[in-house]
């Protein structure tokens, strides 16, 4: 089949969709592709997408099969990546996607194959001195936290590959260290420490029966081995955690701040679902809606003064006790407890 502009972004969008696990179909494609077409004139017929499937499959082996019961197409295996890249844009989206992936990811052996993987790709094709400084000039941070080398590998293949993943796990709250299976259904950087999220299948010799949701940071994983075996993705967990809910921590439905107006700027731009309004002296009122509480504690008791919880009421209370809590233990220490 012949390969057009065209047919290289439908075929695209069908991969990416099946590696998002959404199960791809004629309406669904349709619905992606004309986000895309800015005239909005795209069209598109079943009978097209049937023969981009039989092109995948026939001429570049990609691992297809359709889901009846989902009414979609998937991949066997997500990590297929069998596409020729040939446009400058798809060549240069590559090389700077695959810089950020190496300096987010901790040191493994994914992250030295994306290293190769960058430095083949512009020794083909744009590696001037000057596109080279533009590159090292795309600058992102990696976790604060140290990460095992092999740790992080066997979770990223198992995660990959949606393989469940035994893991010797030291607990933060006292240090006890837990062996587990997991199967480890999202892997993010959040808050710029790396987690999975996923469904614990056994701890020790104690099998779950309803394999109960768990969160694990990958610092303090003292051992991972990815074992035989598959899992079904849980998309809705997996939606959950794009839209930040990483963590099941108590969330507040409204809270009203009252600002000082120079905290005002940086205030509304520290949350998500932040609103603000300016009165006439000076102050703001910032509207935060759906928020972790720990967020908003932290937010004030760094605060300095410049910002008065409105409402709810019960959580102004509990900043009170906090800060005096603070307070209290910060007290200037007498010459004898000096010495």
């Amino acid at each position: 089949m012949p390969v057009n502009k065209k047919s290289q972004l439908r075929i695209a969008c069908l991969l990416r969709l099946m590696k998002e696990d959404r199960y791809p179909n004629y309406p669904m494609l349709l619905k992606e592709l004309q986000k895309l077409d800015e005239a909005g004139a795209f069209k598109l017929s079943q009978k097209t997408i049937q023969r981009d499937v039989k092109y995948l499959v026939e001429e570049l082996h990609a691992p297809i099969k359709y889901d009846t019961e989902r009414r979609g197409y998937y991949l066997t295996d997500r990590s297929w990546s069998g596409l020729p890249v040939t446009e400058e844009i798809e060549i240069d989206a590559a090389v700077y996607g695959a810089h950020l992936a190496e300096t987010i990811l901790p040191p493994s052996r994914i992250a030295s194959e994306i290293r190769q993987g960058t430095d083949a790709l512009w020794s083909r094709n744009n590696g001037t001195s000057e596109a080279f400084t533009a590159l090292n000039s795309l600058v992102a941070r990696g976790s604060s936290q140290a990460v095992s080398p092999d740790v992080f590998q066997a979770v990223f293949e198992a995660w990959r590959m949606q393989a469940p993943l035994v893991v010797k796990y030291r607990r933060a709250e006292d240090g006890y260290l837990l062996h587990m299976t997991v199967e480890p259904h999202v892997l993010t950087l959040f808050d710029n420490v790396w987690y999975i999220k996923g469904h614990l299948r056994n701890t020790g010799n104690f099998t779950t029966g309803d394999k109960p949701v768990i969160t694990l940071a990958l610092h303090r994983m003292l051992a991972a081995l990815r074992i035989d075996g598959h899992f079904q993705p849980d998309l809705k967990m997996i939606k959950e955690v794009n839209e930040g809910k990483l963590f099941n921590v108590k969330r507040l439905d409204c809270v009203k701040i009252l600002l000082q107006n120079t905290s005002s700027t940086w205030s509304v731009e520290a949350f998500p679902n932040a609103s603000m309004t300016k009165n006439g002296d000076g102050t703001a009122i910032l509207t935060i809606k759906d928020i972790e509480e720990y967020r908003v504690l932290n937010f004030m008791m760094t605060s300095g003064g410049k910002a008065s919880l409105l409402f709810p009421d019960w959580l102004r209370e509990k900043i009170n006790s906090y800060a005096l809590a603070v307070a209290q233990a910060n007290i200037a220490p007498t010459k004898q407890e000096k010495v």
